[in-house]
């Protein structure tokens, strides 16, 4: 079964980036959407074909234990994967609510991370497969009360260009 994986799938650039891989591959069965709101999902998986919604919060480590799960019982044949799930908060760092800026950090890096890493090695072996991990112009810059989103961002920009040079 060939698989995209796609986070953040509910608007913006997931919605996009959604579309383009249904217009662009259909050798892929399934399109695994991955967002936290379901109601956006449903209306997703009604509109498109192929859609597979999976209602994640990938600030939270149970949610992704239960994906892992999913991984597990069905080893789907990854051939793309889009880590486009992310946010930012604009606020003075010494205001900052830190619970928001650590699960900032657990969507933009962490997650990001962990289905990067998780994938690859497949990717590889198979010698076929795309990763696009969604950064920002932010990560190339510092960015006063924005801190913590500008800083995930660079996060994104070092660990795929990292990764490409391995």
């Amino acid at each position: 079964m060939k698989v995209a994986v796609i986070t953040g799938v509910t608007s913006g650039l997931g919605l996009e980036f959604l579309k383009i891989i249904i217009s662009e591959h259909p050798e892929l069965d399934e399109i695994w959407a991955i967002a936290r709101r379901k109601d956006r999902l449903k209306d997703i998986e009604e509109k498109y074909n192929k859609i597979i919604p999976i209602s994640l919060d990938l600030c939270d480590k149970d949610s992704i234990s239960v994906f892992v799960r999913k991984l597990e019982l069905e080893k789907p044949d990854i051939r793309v994967l889009i880590n486009n799930a992310g946010f930012g908060d604009r606020t003075d760092f010494n205001d900052m609510d830190v619970d928001l800026q650590l699960k900032m950090v657990d969507v933009n890096c962490n997650a990001l991370l962990y289905f990067t890493r998780v994938f690859l090695t497949d990717m590889l072996n198979n010698d076929e497969g795309h990763i696009i991990n969604v950064g920002s112009i932010a990560g190339f810059v510092p960015g006063p009360y924005m801190c913590t989103y500008h800083a995930t961002k660079a996060f994104v920009l070092n660990l795929g260009e990292s990764i490409a040079h391995e």
